[in-house]
């Protein structure tokens, strides 16, 4: 078989394999928490904080909400748009209060097919006893 044929015929197979697929522009955003430097789960018993909350905000100002528990130190929002996000985190008390500063990150990129890892560390001073 001549080149000249091969080449065409692969590229409909990519441009049939693509449509069949469709055309994901879609990432994750992990936020991973950490009180006083430490990954330590007692620090979040030791003032009293039950909840991480992330907020996410896109760049049209669509804005997503998530609530996680503390002890697990982390907290992932799937299926974000790929694009710049501001992303806000904060903590909460059992009865679902603010109880940190909010900590504000801003321009974080979301990749297609990746997850972005966002570090965010409290001192006992931005926690509310």
């Amino acid at each position: 078989m001549k080149r000249s044929k091969l080449f065409p015929s692969l590229a409909g197979c990519v441009l049939a394999a693509t449509s069949l697929t469709g055309c994901s522009s879609r990432g994750s955003l992990t936020v991973a928490l950490t009180i006083n430097d430490s990954h330590d789960t007692r620090e979040c018993f030791n003032h009293r904080v039950s909840g991480l909350v992330v907020s996410v905000e896109d760049e049209a100002g669509s804005v997503v909400t998530a609530h996680g528990y503390c002890e697990d130190r982390s907290l992932t929002i799937d299926d974000l748009s790929e694009g710049q996000y501001d992303v806000e985190v904060w903590l909460e008390v059992f009865d679902g209060q603010a109880t940190s500063k909010i900590v504000r990150v801003k321009d974080v990129d979301v990749l297609d097919g990746r997850d972005t890892l966002v570090e965010v560390n409290f001192r006992s001073m931005e926690i509310d006893p």
